[in-house]
Parts: C-alpha cells; structure tokens; sequence
C-alpha cells in the first residue's frame, strides 16, 4: 500500500489532506516522538528499503535520521528501471521486497513504478518521505507554527506558488485548521500577519514569526518527529 502519496514526477495530482482531527492526531503522536524515551529503539529489528536510480543514494534526508533515531536499519538500494522487465518484472521485485523489509521508500522513481511497488510489496510504500515535495515537508511547518501560536492570532502570510506541492497541500491543511492564508503581493504595502512562510525558494522555506526568523533546526526537528509518527503508525500500527 501507497502511503501518504505525493508527487514523484511532475506534474500528479497531489495528496490529499486529513481532516483537522486527523492533523492533531498527528501533531500528538509526533510530540511522543520528540521525547527519546518515547522514540529511541521502537523500530529495533525493523528493516527499510530505499530504492533510488543509479548514483542518487549518497543523499542523506531526514528519513535517514528518523529511521535511525528508531534503532531501524535503512538499506539503500539502487533501481534501474528497465523496460525489459516490464510491469511483472516489477511487481516481482515488489514481492521479494516484502519478505526481505518491513517498509519501503522510493525516492525520484517514476509514479507508475511506485504504485506497482505498493500493489505488490504487501508492506508500506512510502514516495520521498524525506524529500522536500513529500507532504510532511508542508506539515512540518504547519505544525511549528500550530505551536507558537498566541493572541496574535492564526494568519499566514504564504510567498510562493501555492499550485504546486508542498504548498497547495500547506495551504489546504492550514484553511482546514482554522487558519487564514494571505497571499503575497502588497509589498511594502501588506500589513501585518502573526507568521510569514516563504516558499519563493521551493527547496528552501523559511519562516517568520512577526519579524523574527524561525530557526531551521527546531523546524527540522519537528519535521523529523512528524515522519517518525507516520513509521511507527504505519509498520507497528501505533
């Protein structure tokens, strides 16, 4: 099973979004995650497979980081797509797959490829957790800023292309949490707002809370708790 898809070539449609319930379910888990009691060794034993094309495996991500933090063995591994094999060359692979690890992740990979990996593997499949279009890139950020908000109140200023992922999947589950989304485009001229997130860099966000720079480390942190979340709920089911 696909889990949490997101784009893997451009352009998909993107994901889809929880309910505002099924977020803050989310953000608590990922908050268990951030005491090590709670995440430290809780994926012992387990085994993750992350397919990458030839020569894209050198790249750490925070997956990397989440996965190891859980006492999980990541393997890295590369596929070569070969049209020889075709769609039951794939779903072969899939299936030894599934014996072989409990989760697997595939980064840059055709969509197809992906969907016939998840349809077979009989283990989760994840899309790029660790990439910056995966969706819990735009949930990260949602979630530092659900934590520092106060009585400046629940507006966003957004810089940036919200038609393409992981904005639009921000600004989606920003509006279903009761936030008020302005889009940049007043200048000097805007008034105002409690949170600035630019995303005029898409591989490069940075937020501001008023005036003041909110530090990368916390929000990656936050991130890195969010993706841990989603293993443990998906492999262990909890």
């Amino acid at each position: 099973m696909l889990i949490d898809p997101c784009p893997c070539d451009s352009p998909v449609a993107g994901p889809s979004v929880p309910h505002a319930a099924g977020l803050r379910d989310w953000f608590r888990r990922a908050a268990l995650c951030q005491a090590p009691s709670h995440a430290a060794g809780r994926l012992r034993g387990v085994n993750v497979a992350l397919l990458h094309p030839p020569g894209a495996g050198g790249r750490k991500t925070l997956l990397h980081k989440a996965i190891d933090d859980l006492g999980a063995n990541a393997v890295s591994i590369e596929f070569a797509h070969d049209d020889q094999r075709g769609t039951r060359g794939v779903a072969a692979m899939a299936r030894v797959l599934g014996r072989l690890y409990d989760a697997v992740d595939c980064a840059n990979l055709e969509r197809a490829t992906v969907q016939s990996i998840a349809q077979e593997a009989g283990v989760p499949v994840f899309c790029d957790l660790g990439g910056e279009q995966h969706p819990v890139k735009a949930y990260g950020e949602l979630w530092t800023i659900e934590k520092a908000v106060d009585d400046a109140g629940r507006r966003i200023r957004f810089i940036g292309n919200t038609q393409a992922e992981p904005a639009r999947t921000f600004v989606a589950a920003a509006d279903r949490l009761g936030f008020g989304i302005e889009a940049d485009g007043q200048g000097a001229q805007a008034p105002a707002v409690p949170f600035t997130v630019d995303a005029s860099d898409p591989c490069r966000w940075t937020l501001r809370k008023g005036s003041t720079p909110v530090g990368e480390a916390l929000r990656l942190n936050n991130r890195t708790c969010l993706i841990q979340a989603l293993l443990l709920r998906e492999i262990l089911g909890r």
